[in-house]
């Protein structure tokens, strides 16, 4: 009986002096020892080893210690890899600043150019009607590829008055029928006036989220925070938006803000 207690003790105490990964973000084929692919708030310690099975597979973790990390697996090395000194530190988000109003082409790329764009609800911007009309017929189309296809796709844009609204619904339109957003990419905005006169103005590298799953995984981060006795509410907010950078893209600032403000914080 006392040998039983003693492992049981021994076994307690290897357990609480490992640190734990709490599971963020998934994406790629992910295993760990027993076959099984880790999901949101699944949690692993410093010692374990998962399996990477596909090329680009990407794991978003929060360690009970040291906060975000994450785990990347560059092209060719798919395998085993362990938890301990290997997660990287996760990254200070910064998110897209709305200038206002667009003036001119520089404004224009500044916004759009800024590597990948992920689009939260309620993204939009001004565009002066001196650079880009919208009203009178005019407007704005994207342009992408879709994959499963093998073909080119285009989706016209709303805006309200000057105002481009982002909207992805919007995007996922095409011909009556409704496209995956993981079947989209290579983006470019084109603009056409009255005279159905059509400009390519730039290829941007939309991300469409799937925003249940967006939800979900900043939820999980916002509870392990506060489990951990991690209660200020500006710190809790750069978390949210470094992991969205991490695995996602830059949001705009606003329409960040309005999103987290509606996820009930």
């Amino acid at each position: 009986m006392t040998r039983f207690v003693v492992l049981l003790l021994l076994f307690f105490l290897s357990v609480v002096g490992h640190a734990q990964f709490h599971v963020l973000h998934v994406s790629g084929q992910i295993q760990d020892e027993k076959g099984k692919q880790p999901e949101l708030g699944d949690m692993f310690y410093d010692g374990d080893g998962l399996y990477f099975l596909t090329d680009g597979a990407r794991l978003g973790l929060y360690h009970s210690s040291q906060g975000r990390k994450f785990i990347a697996v560059p092209h060719g090395s798919e395998g085993k890899r362990f938890l301990q000194n290997l997660a990287e530190a996760g990254r200070a988000g910064v998110a897209i600043t709305n200038p206002g109003v667009i003036s001119s082409k520089d404004e224009l790329l500044a916004y759009f150019k800024r590597g990948r764009f992920l689009l939260l609800p309620g993204t939009q911007v001004v565009v002066a009607p001196t650079l880009f009309p919208q009203e009178d017929a005019g407007g704005f189309f994207l342009t992408f590829e879709v994959r499963s296809l093998g073909a080119k796709g285009n989706a016209k844009l709303s805006h309200v008055g000057d105002t481009l609204q982002l909207n992805v619904e919007d995007m996922l339109k095409m011909n009556g029928k409704t496209l995956k957003a993981d079947d989209l990419s290579g983006f470019a905005l084109v603009h056409f006036d009255a005279k159905k006169k059509f400009r390519h103005v730039c290829e941007v590298d939309f991300v469409l989220p799937e925003l249940e799953v967006l939800n979900a995984e900043a939820q999980t981060l916002l509870g392990l925070m506060r489990k951990l006795g991690i209660n200020d509410a500006d710190r809790q907010k750069a978390e949210v938006l470094g992991h969205l950078v991490d695995f996602y893209g830059q949001p705009d600032l606003d329409a960040f803000n309005r999103w987290y403000e509606l996820l009930g914080n």
